[in-house]
């Protein structure tokens, strides 16, 4: 088989897969623009098969030579009628083509004079030339607006129609040069080839081809994104949305609308489409079809697409947001599109990609709110603990002055009685007395409560023999001679503050102590508590807390009836020893039984310090 012949194959196979491929593609679609693309290839794909069979029947059919040339006349005007779905065609134009068509077929099929004239078989030489021609430049221009798949498969298609009308200027000229004929034959079948894959390359790309094209356009729309340097706002990605999403599928306008909670309506954000004006509402209509239904399409003759309600196609695709409003893009046709199955990919994706960005601004907008929040309550906090020193400062002068005078002056009155001192009144400086103290000793403790929330925790390890050592002076401090019966096991090192520690089982040792009668033991006890932590446990034979008053012994100066009548406190060691415990991750829990004693247990991470 000769070169020439395995070029023919390859072009005739190429139109005829191309034609079936089409003929499928309107079955699906069921819409002029596929029946328009279907008809150009589909006549040629049916005289290529004709040709075909009657060769190898061996048929002659003289019919034969005058309908292939009129399938190739009108190969030109049906790709012309598919230039109509997506760029203006003024109607003299169109007319005059069809009238150059109907010429040029009884020309070839009339042979009688006038039809037989060498003018007119000029004229439709020329008409051929002429209109493959401009529906090249026609599809070269619509490449030219377009972007991502769409501007390569209308390159391919101008490039085909272009390599067809060379393939008709080479026939001519052997047809009226012969002697040249040697010499350009050979472009013939390279050529038809050509333009038969660049046919098949715009109309019916195979999807590796076009996902190519699309990543293309894709990288384009992300690499944008990527040299911002700022946050953009919500406004600013719609509206970098738009200005891509037009030029990329060939339109003229784009708007897009977010949807309004309140008002429970979409309401335009951005547009470059003048009949949707921003803060406008869209109207209920074909283009709330994609909003209802969730899904991206083409939206044809849609009116008021251009200036004066001219009648156009508009793309309607959402923006699926998960954090932000969800909202739906809008892209304007001036007519309809050849490849609305690549366009809606392409503006899924782009939307995709947006509605990504636009959360992400809605949460960088809320994070932002939360650290202005953040600093606002810091400041706040800051005057509160300005106004806490001052009011701990209050309490250290102001109201321990009174005090001395009211301790000092009584200690006087109770030294020198005078003759009118009765033993009742003796009473009362005394009672006024150990009140003093008393009111003394709650300063103190509040104070120390106070500090507690401003003080800065140490994080290390620490030895709890050491510190429950001290904690056992400080307690036998109070009462020297009282015998106390000490069991103490021994104990783990955790991490932790050990000033807070040291305070926290002094509170303890001294409650379990100062409740207990004498000579009664005094058990600490260690036990695991669960994975990463330990549990010591400060165990007394006590007077107990009754039940009803166990959930309230952690209360600032909360006391219990019983301690209140057998033992001095303030009420506060119990929470200052829950504080400082819960700020270093652990826990203070109590379980009691009148008569028969208490439990107070502390709860501490082991993990690393």
């Amino acid at each position: 088989m000769s070169l020439q012949a395995v070029f023919e194959w390859f072009t005739q196979g190429a139109i005829i897969l191309l034609a079936a491929l089409m003929v499928i593609q309107w079955a699906r679609w069921r819409d002029r623009v596929s029946l328009d693309i279907c008809l150009v290839f589909g006549s040629l794909a049916a005289l290529l098969v004709l040709e075909r069979s009657f060769r190898l029947a061996e048929i002659q059919a003289p019919w034969m030579r005058p309908l292939g040339v009129s399938v190739l006349l009108a190969h030109p005007y049906l790709l012309l009628r598919v230039v109509l779905h997506f760029r203006p065609v003024s109607r003299a134009f169109f007319r005059a083509a069809t009238i150059g068509l109907l010429i040029s077929l009884l020309v070839t099929w009339v042979s009688e004079w006038p039809f037989e004239s060498p003018i007119l078989v000029v004229f439709s030489i020329l008409y051929f030339i002429w209109l493959l021609f401009y529906v090249a430049f026609a599809f070269r221009k619509g490449a030219t607006s377009a972007g991502g798949v769409t501007h390569w498969r209308m390159k391919h298609a101008a490039l085909g129609a272009m390599l067809l009308a060379v393939v008709f200027v080479i026939a001519v000229v052997i047809a009226f040069l012969p002697e040249f004929g040697d010499a350009i034959a050979a472009l013939i079948p390279v050529a038809a080839l050509g333009a038969a894959l660049n046919y098949y390359f715009a109309f019916a790309p195979p999807s590796v081809l076009r996902r190519l094209w699309q990543s293309a356009a894709l990288y384009e729309f992300l690499a944008e994104r990527a040299l911002s340097v700022e946050s953009p706002s919500q406004t600013e990605l719609l509206n970098r949305l738009c200005l891509f999403v037009a030029p990329t599928v060939g339109a003229t306008g784009a708007s897009a609308a977010l949807w309004d909670a309140e008002r429970q309506r979409l309401i335009v954000a951005v547009s470059r489409w003048g009949y949707l004006e921003p803060g406008r509402s869209v109207p209920d209509g074909r283009l709330l079809d994609a909003w209802r239904t969730n899904r991206a399409m083409l939206v044809k003759d849609y009116e008021w697409v251009l200036p004066g309600g001219a009648p156009g196609s508009v793309y309607a695709v959402p923006i699926p947001c998960e954090v932000s409003a969800r909202g739906l893009l809008f892209v304007v046709l001036a007519k309809a599109a050849l490849f609305v199955g690549d366009d809606l990919s392409l503006l899924q994706v782009c939307c995709n990609e947006t509605a990504v960005q636009l959360d992400n601004a809605v949460m960088r907008e809320r994070q932002q709110t939360l650290i202005d929040d953040l600093g606002d309550r810091s400041e706040q906090l800051a005057a509160v603990n300005k106004e806490l020193e001052a009011f701990s400062y209050s309490v250290s002068h102001d109201l321990r002055a009174p005090l001395r005078h009211i301790a000092g002056f009584t200690e006087l009155l109770q030294r020198s009685p005078g003759p009118d001192l009765d033993a009742t009144r003796t009473r009362y400086l005394r009672v006024i007395a150990e009140s003093a103290v008393k009111m003394g000793e709650l300063i103190d403790a509040l104070l120390v409560f106070s500090r507690m929330g401003r003080a800065e925790m140490l994080h290390t390890s620490v030895d709890l023999n050491t510190v429950v050592r001290q904690a056992q002076r400080e307690t036998m401090q109070a009462d020297p001679a009282r015998p106390v019966s000490w069991v103490i096991e021994p104990l783990p090192t955790v991490p932790g503050d050990p000033g807070m520690l040291q305070l926290a089982f002094t509170n303890l040792l001294s409650n379990a102590l100062k409740y207990s009668p004498e000579e009664s033991p005094v058990i600490l006890a260690v036990d695991p508590a669960g994975p990463g932590s330990v549990r010591f446990s400060v165990i007394d034979q006590g007077v107990g807390i009754a039940p009803d008053e166990l959930e309230r012994v952690f209360e600032l100066f909360y006391r219990t009836q019983e301690g209140a009548r057998t033992a001095e406190g303030s009420g506060l060691g119990l929470s200052v020893t829950q504080e400082m415990v819960g700020a270093m991750g652990g826990d203070v829990t109590a379980a009691s039984q009148l008569g028969t004693g208490s439990t107070f247990s502390i709860t501490l991470p082991v993990g690393a310090s």
